[in-house]
């Protein structure tokens, strides 16, 4: 092994390592990688077309964040296997009439207790809410890490692609989110 071209100490000189192409520090030059090795843009527009893709990732990444709360809206108003029925909603309020009433006199656990009515503190497991909801949420996931790993080439072009695609979708989506809050549908 030849250590002559290590100079005087033998040893490579840390500041000195080539990262091949990356640089660490923000900048607008080409060549790049973008998810893969292979990857590479190495023209104005071939930056311009990932950049172009990136912003398009962001919206869709907001998109995805109002679907999930349209869902979680929607599943919220229709309780797993409720069926309401006319009489069903007379005799919840009769019964919610008659534990308001009661309460003034009896504590407010004892009051639910002598009608075998408990309020469920976790909403039970129903697959096909909770796989969907799962499956959304990871795809949500895989979107955020690629725009990270976008972000982290330090290329300005594919920051500000991703900031302005992220303020897009929100601009579109982001009021959705807000629908089962404010009142408003």
């Amino acid at each position: 092994m030849d250590h002559s071209s290590h100079g005087a100490s033998g040893s490579q000189d840390m500041g000195s390592m080539d990262h091949g192409s990356m640089k660490m520090f923000l900048h607008l030059s080409f060549g790049d990688a973008l998810f893969f090795e292979s990857w590479k843009p190495k023209s104005a527009g071939a930056v311009a077309g990932a950049a172009i893709g990136l912003a398009l990732l962001a919206i869709c990444d907001r998109w995805l964040a109002a679907m999930r709360a349209v869902l979680e809206i929607q599943w919220a108003a229709r309780p797993a296997g409720y069926l309401p029925t006319p009489s069903r909603l007379e005799e919840e309020k009769r019964l919610d009439d008659t534990i308001d009433n009661s309460a003034s006199s009896v504590s407010a656990p004892d009051a639910h207790a002598s009608h075998g009515r408990f309020k469920r503190t976790v909403p039970p497991l129903v697959w096909s809410r909770d796989l969907t909801r799962g499956a959304l949420y990871a795809l949500q996931s895989l979107l955020s890490y690629l725009l990270m790993l976008a972000v982290m080439t330090f290329q300005g072009a594919y920051i500000i692609s991703i900031v302005l695609g992220l303020s897009i979708g929100e601009i579109l989506f982001g009021r959705v989110k807000y629908m089962g809050t404010s009142g408003v549908r």
